[in-house]
C-alpha cells in the first residue's frame, strides 16, 4: 500500500477510502452505544381526585367493578361490598341479586356460587338435568323433584325451601348456602324419617355435637381427637370455626385443603357426620 500511496490518485483514493472506513466505524460505535442507554422510562402517574377515586396507572391496587351493573358501587349509589363466586370468581353486589339484608349477611359466611353456578343442594348436580330454584330465604339450589316435599311446576314470586320454612324445626343456620340438606339433616319425627328408604342405614346420634357455634379452637380440638392433627392445623391457618366447618362442601375439602386425596376423603366423611349428625352419612 506504501509504493502505491506515493502516486497522487491513488493517494486520494486511498484516503476517502480512509474517511468511509472511520465514519463506518463511527456510525457502529454510535449504534452499538444506543444499546448501553437506560431504558426509557414513562412518567408514572399520580392519584387525582377528578377520576373519582379509582386506581390510576401506576398504582397496583385494581378495582372490581359489579358483573350485573358494571359499577363499583350500587345500584343506589352506594358502596357495597362485593360477592365472589368461588366457582368461576364473578362478583356482585348483594342488593343488585335483590338479597334482603339478611340473606347478604348469611352469604358472606361462606363460599358463595353464583346462579350459573349452583348445584342442586340434594343430588349436588347443576341445571343441566332440571330447572333449578333457589330459596329466597338462603340462597340454597333444588331440582323440582328433588326437593322435600317434590314440586310440580316452579313457584312464582318468592319461594322458600322446606328447611327454612316455619314449619320446619331446623334453626336459622341450618339454611346456608352448602349446609345439610333436609334430606341430609336429622328430621324430628320418627314416622318421617323412617319414610325414606335411603336412610335405612344412618342413625341420627344426639351424641354428634350440634357445633354450629364452635370457635376455631374448639373444632381443632375436635379433629385432634379423631387423629387428624395436620388437618386441625389447616383449619386453624383458614380460621374454619363451627359456621365455617357446617358450609365446607367437597370440593372445599378435595381441593382447597391441600391434603391428598386419601386423607381429605376421611377428613371429609368426618365433616359430613358433624353436618348430618348422622353415624353414616352421605358423601355427595
Amino acid at each position: 500500500m506504501l509504493s502505491c500511496i506515493r502516486c497522487k490518485p491513488c493517494w486520494q483514493q486511498c484516503k476517502a477510502n480512509i474517511i468511509v472506513f472511520f465514519r463506518r466505524a463511527q456510525s457502529r460505535a454510535v449504534i452499538g452505544n444506543t444499546n448501553k442507554l437506560p431504558p426509557f422510562k414513562r412518567a408514572k402517574k399520580v392519584f387525582d381526585p377528578s377520576e373519582g377515586g379509582l386506581a390510576v396507572a401506576g398504582r397496583k391496587r385494581t378495582v372490581y367493578r359489579c358483573d350485573v351493573c358494571f359499577q363499583t358501587v350500587n345500584q343506589h349509589n352506594v358502596q357495597e361490598d362485593l360477592l365472589v363466586c368461588h366457582r368461576c370468581s364473578a362478583r356482585a353486589h348483594p342488593s343488585c341479586l335483590g338479597y334482603s339484608a339478611e340473606l347478604a349477611v348469611r352469604s358472606r359466611l361462606g363460599p358463595w356460587t353464583c346462579m350459573d353456578c349452583k348445584h342442586c343442594a340434594i343430588c349436588n348436580m347443576d341445571h343441566n338435568i332440571g330447572t333449578l330454584i333457589f330459596c329466597d330465604e338462603c340462597d340454597r339450589a333444588y331440582h323440582l323433584t328433588c326437593h322435600q316435599p317434590p314440586l310440580n311446576e316452579q313457584p312464582q314470586g318468592s319461594w322458600i325451601c322446606f328447611a327454612c320454612s316455619p314449619q320446619s324445626s331446623q334453626s336459622p343456620y341450618d339454611c346456608l348456602p352448602g349446609l345439610p340438606t333436609p334430606r341430609d339433616s336429622p328430621v324430628p319425627d320418627d314416622e318421617s324419617r323412617g319414610s325414606s328408604a335411603s336412610w335405612d342405614n344412618n342413625i341420627y346420634d344426639p351424641e354428634i355435637p350440634n357445633v354450629t357455634h364452635w370457635t376455631v379452637e374448639q373444632i381443632m380440638e375436635y379433629f385432634d381427637d379423631k387423629g387428624f392433627k395436620m388437618v386441625s392445623e389447616v383449619f386453624r391457618d383458614q380460621d374454619i370455626d363451627g359456621t365455617a366447618l357446617l358450609m365446607l362442601t367437597r370440593s372445599d375439602v378435595l381441593m382447597g385443603l391441600n391434603l391428598k386425596l386419601g386423607p381429605a376423603l376421611k377428613v371429609y366423611k368426618q365433616v359430613r357426620v358433624l353436618q348430618t349428625r348422622l353415624t353414616n352419612p352421605p358423601l355427595p
